[in-house]
């Protein structure tokens, strides 16, 4: 069997706060004491300001779990890997994962061990083969995002069966934050699922709720400077940050929750190593990228739909992946979501911008109706009005009821990051970086 180890580079965590606090010249318009990110718009910038609202109930982790080594005659069977870092790191490795179900001894027995933090298991009765059992278990983790606590660092197999397992964190702590999180998990899954949704309302409701509540850690991205939590579904739930794997892990767990049959699939994105969801919807399969579906830098309110429920020809464009036993996703019977740059969802009505007119469109049909000849970005709806920046006019901000009358302009600043929130519309100055606020009159 082959010798080598695993090793999973992972860094700790690095947060700016960054807030602005300033008094509006207008009587009517007052700066927000709120922080947000500097970018040029429609395109987005990379910036060292993070805006990252941290869950109150978060449990720091830390410490690392104590393995127990074997003393014994044995030969240990080493795992081998590699590190991967990218705009979207996973935690990848050289391991060919072994398609296999609970059902399966094997997998059930680890995934037995790892939910109850054992240090070692023997799985002799069911494999000798490290291939096979590292498979498995790399099948196990995919699976299960809740196992967020694993360390594959020495995890080991030893030649008369026995498996070890390491933990990042102590059995105290993991205990804790899987409590929060399973809380956490349970608290979304009852206030986004209501009673007579359709397969397609859930998947929509949880992908936009992870991309409203997360936000991508660019700047750790940047710095190499990543931690163990934002490649997991508790760095996007419960601490706002993660990267491309934690994104995956999060939306999968979720929907796992609502009912919804998904995969994790690990690929490249414009070249670098990334990772994104298939899902199954009414027999057919589909991918998201939530990662890819969240501006960066993160805007407030802000929803993508580019790469929501596409087929493997579309994601092909920019995305590559091994298929292996992945099921292929030919269907482009959601394609109308792919032309949605920036939109704001109600419902199941999205109002949104093509880059050339405002729209609305039945996300369950795919019906289209035109609403405006107008450039709409930013767009926060309010009742029967729309609020959004005006590309046609300078980025603006302005009004219009959802009919497409009264077209009105309310300033002349180059709005961004609108928000609607107790009767006061928020957004950011593009030229001073200001944050304001003004009546909803």
């Amino acid at each position: 069997m082959g010798r080598g180890k695993y090793y999973v580079l992972l860094i700790l965590l690095g947060t700016v706060l960054v807030g602005l606090h300033y008094m509006g010249e207008a009587a009517s318009l007052f700066f927000d004491e709120k922080s947000f990110i500097s970018s040029s718009y429609p395109e987005t910038v990379p910036t060292s300001e993070v805006d990252l609202t941290v869950d109150e109930e978060a449990i720091l982790l830390e410490g690392i779990g104590a393995t127990t080594e074997l003393e014994s005659e044995n030969n240990l069977v080493e795992e081998t890997a590699g590190v991967v870092g990218s705009a979207g790191p996973t935690d990848a490795t050289n391991t060919t994962k072994v398609l296999a179900t609970v059902e399966d001894g094997l997998y059930a027995a680890i995934l037995e061990a790892l939910l109850e933090m054992k240090t070692q298991i023997n799985v002799g009765a069911y494999s000798l083969d490290s291939d096979e059992v590292f498979g498995v278990r790399m099948q196990v983790l995919e699976d299960n995002p809740e196992i967020f606590y694993f360390e594959h660092q020495d995890s080991s197999f030893w030649t008369n069966g026995t498996l070890e397992f390491n933990y990042k964190y102590s059995r105290e702590s993991i205990s804790e934050a899987v409590t929060v999180l399973e809380n956490k998990v349970s608290q979304i899954i009852e206030q986004a699922i209501k009673p007579g949704m359709s397969d397609l309302e859930k998947i929509l409701a949880l992908h936009d709720y992870i991309v409203l509540n997360t936000t991508y850690d660019y700047d750790n991205y940047l710095n190499g400077t990543i931690p163990d939590e934002s490649y997991t579904s508790y760095g996007a739930l419960i601490l706002g940050t993660a990267v491309c794997d934690g994104y995956t892990k999060a939306l999968n767990l979720l929907l796992r929750e609502a009912g919804i049959e998904t995969r994790y699939v690990t690929g490249k994105g414009n070249g670098e190593p990334h990772a994104w969801s298939l899902v199954q919807l009414d027999g057919e399969w589909f991918h998201i990228d939530a990662t890819w579906n969240d501006p960066v830098p993160d805007r407030a309110g802000q929803v993508r739909y580019k790469y929501f429920l596409v087929s493997d020809h579309v994601l092909a464009q920019d995305h590559s992946w091994d298929t292996g036993d992945l099921p292929r996703a030919d269907s482009n019977r959601f394609s109308y979501f792919n032309k949605i740059e920036s939109g704001e969802r109600v419902g199941t009505t999205i109002y949104y911008t093509d880059d050339e007119s405002l729209l609305r469109m039945d996300l369950s049909s795919g019906f289209n109706q035109k609403i405006a000849n107008v450039r709409a970005y930013d767009i926060a709806v309010d009742g029967e009005w729309l609020f959004f920046s005006n590309y046609s006019n300078g980025g603006y901000l302005y009004k219009i009821r959802k009919d497409g009358s009264e077209l009105t302009n309310l300033n002349t600043i180059h709005s961004r990051e609108i928000l609607i929130e107790d009767g006061l519309i928020y957004f950011t100055d593009q030229g001073n970086q200001h944050r304001y606020y003004m009546e909803i009159r």
